[in-house]
């Protein structure tokens, strides 16, 4: 018995080796089995003509007066500096801007009103003027892009 067991440490004692040929086969026969299955064909959509698609091209007024403008530093309204990039990240702060923009639409009922922001602006950012423009009560908020113009906030 002595025997059986000096043989059994001498196994383990072993260099443990992995033969990894067979997976590697069934890796690329699963490979190239989903390579030939995928097809890269082209698809043509049909749009109902009762679907409302976004529109483009449409001819907006950028002249800063009912233009929210997020640049690199402010958030300009009306050609003024609203709340500085540091200001905007501030609840408080933005409660009080959004006081400005009420008493705007107070003034003017039912206007609309864009919205540019710059290259660097995030979505974050931009999320919190959208909020701070729903608390003042504006109903309809566009987002505007210029292609080609670098700054066209006043």
């Amino acid at each position: 018995m002595s025997g059986m067991y000096k043989k059994f440490l001498k196994q383990e004692e072993r260099p443990f080796t992995l033969n990894i040929t067979s997976m590697t086969d069934m890796f690329t026969i699963l490979l190239v089995f989903l390579l030939q299955s995928f097809s890269a064909t082209q698809i043509n959509l049909e749009i109902p003509p009762e679907m409302n698609t976004p529109s483009a091209n449409l001819p907006i007024d950028v002249d800063g007066r009912s233009t929210l403008f997020v640049r690199q530093n402010d958030v300009l309204w009306q050609k003024k500096s609203l709340l500085t990039r540091e200001q905007l990240r501030s609840p408080q702060q933005r409660t009080v801007a959004s006081e400005s923009l009420k008493q705007w639409v107070a003034e003017n009922p039912g206007q609309k009103i864009q919205l540019m922001a710059d290259k660097g602006t995030s979505y974050a950012e931009i999320k919190m003027v959208l909020e701070m423009a729903a608390t003042a009560q504006i109903g309809e908020i566009r987002l505007v892009t210029l292609k080609g113009v670098k700054d066209p906030a006043p």
